[in-house]
C-alpha cells in the first residue's frame, strides 16, 4: 500500500508542478479555440482534451479512431467545420496520410511545446468532399 500511496502522491504532484513536458501550448490552444471557434461548430480531433475543450460537436468514436481513420483516408471533411489535432514529431506515420487531407484543409493556428508536440487547427475548406 505504501508503493501505491506514494505513486498517487507522485502523480498528484506531477500535475499540479508538471514534471514532464509543460502544457503551456495545450493551455494556449484551448484558450484560442474557446476565443476564436464557433460553439457548437463540428469539429474532427485525436485528441479528446482538444475536442471536449474546443466547446464544438464531436464524436466520441471518430475521436478514439481518429488516427486510424486518417490513415486510412476515411477522416470526415464533409460536414466537419475544423481539424484539432495533437501532433508528435517523433511519430510520423499521420504525416503522408495528413498530405492528402492538405487542400481540405486551411491553417488556423498552431501550438508548439518546444519540444516535440504541438497542436495544430484547421479550418476544413468549403465543399470540402468525403
Amino acid at each position: 500500500y505504501l508503493a501505491l500511496g506514494l505513486a498517487i502522491a507522485l502523480l498528484a504532484v506531477d500535475g499540479l508542478v508538471s514534471f514532464g513536458t509543460r502544457k503551456d501550448y495545450r493551455h494556449q490552444g484551448i484558450a484560442w479555440m474557446r476565443a476564436n471557434l464557433p460553439a457548437h461548430a463540428r469539429v474532427f480531433s485525436n485528441d479528446r482534451i482538444l475536442a471536449w475543450y474546443s466547446g464544438g460537436r464531436f464524436e466520441w468514436d471518430e475521436v478514439m479512431d481518429a488516427e486510424k481513420l486518417i490513415g486510412a483516408r476515411h477522416a470526415p471533411v464533409a460536414g466537419v467545420a475544423y481539424w484539432i489535432l495533437h501532433r508528435d514529431e517523433r511519430n510520423s506515420a499521420l504525416d503522408a496520410p495528413l498530405a492528402t487531407y492538405a487542400p481540405q484543409l486551411v491553417p488556423l493556428a498552431r501550438f508548439d511545446s518546444g519540444r516535440d508536440d504541438r497542436i495544430e487547427v484547421y479550418r476544413v475548406a468549403p465543399g470540402a468532399a468525403p
